[in-house]
């Protein structure tokens, strides 16, 4: 009866000792450090298709890359924290059937960039990003709360651009997208959008980001998390989190500075996240994005022309361990 008793035990305690880590529960924080400085790379790569141009359709290939470093000033009681990003380095290279452009703030100093005129204002943008920083205040699940300084590196940018009507009209198109909201926006959707509660494998949660563009109006986009597994080591606790996402355009918008007005229709998206739950941060997201949109615009005849546009993207964020 004993040896009976003891080999129940026995068969008991390897069932526990070999549980997988998944089947338990894991906190998903970030765990903010004063004085932590973590570097990351944005990549997104994206094709677009134009049909309905009289010329026939037109595809594009662009792979943009930014580097950033994110500096923890202060963390609070609650874990929220006070964030000095600053970004170091921007690449962009843009192909399509008129050729291919190539943009590297690594390689291309403002006084090389003086004889093509895109490339001077691109280098003109780029030094205003590269030359100053802005703050961000995020809380322990991953929202960026509020941004601090984008409208200040805009309004520099506006000034170092020729006082023409094409640069006018580039920078009043771009100006929604570069201000504070938009940038919290943005930076919510690439990082981390964690639970409330400590989570098991197959457990979900959800999020909800406001959008608002001067060019394609007001939208929401809807975001699902599933944790999909959870691998543990001697060092840290890897969380494995697939991502789904659903845009939808609440309001179009047209601007005197860009006269087409977007008609965004739902939009999907899925991908990754991997989250060292160890030391609470990010290591890696990817998100695969399918976007079709309708632009229309008036043709000097006083009629419309109709565009049928798709864009699929590829959008990554990782640490950079040093």
């Amino acid at each position: 009866m004993h040896r009976c008793v003891a080999g129940y035990l026995a068969v008991a305690l390897t069932a526990l000792m070999v549980c997988p880590a998944s089947a338990q529960e894991v906190s998903l924080r970030n765990r903010w450090n004063t004085g932590d400085e973590l570097r990351y790379r944005f990549t997104m790569q994206s094709t677009t298709t134009i049909a309905g141009l009289p010329t026939g359709d037109l595809t594009t290939d662009q792979t943009m890359t930014q580097t950033f470093l994110l500096a923890v000033e202060n963390v609070a009681a609650d874990g929220s924290a006070t964030l000095r990003l600053g970004f170091t380095a921007f690449r962009i290279e843009m192909r399509s059937p008129q050729g291919s452009r190539v943009f590297d703030s690594a390689q291309a100093p403002a006084s090389a960039a003086a004889d093509d005129p895109i490339d001077k204002v691109m280098s003109n943008i780029v030094s205003a990003l590269t030359a100053e920083t802005v703050i961000l205040h995020a809380s322990p699940d991953g929202r960026v709360r509020k941004v601090e300084g984008m409208a200040r590196i805009f309004e520099k940018m506006a000034a170092s651009l020729p006082h023409n009507a094409a640069a006018t009209a580039a920078m009043d198109a771009l100006k929604g997208s570069m201000s504070d909201e938009a940038m919290g926006s943005q930076l919510s959707q690439s990082f981390a959008q964690l639970p409330d509660q400590p989570v098991k494998r197959g457990d979900t949660w959800t999020r909800q980001i406001d959008l608002s563009n001067p060019i394609i109006g007001k939208g929401t986009t809807a975001m699902t998390f599933t944790l999909d597994a959870v691998e543990s080591s001697s060092a840290s606790t890897i969380a494995r989190v697939s991502v789904k996402t659903a845009t939808r355009q609440s309001a179009a918008q047209t601007s005197a500075a860009l006269p087409v007005t977007i008609r965004l229709d739902d939009s999907s998206g899925e991908g990754e996240q991997l989250f060292d739950a160890t030391r609470g941060r990010l290591l890696r997201s990817t998100l695969r994005v399918t976007t079709p949109m309708t632009m229309e615009t008036s043709v000097p005849n006083g009629g419309k022309l109709s565009l049928r546009t798709i864009s699929n993207a590829t959008v990554t964020t990782e640490l950079l361990e040093r």
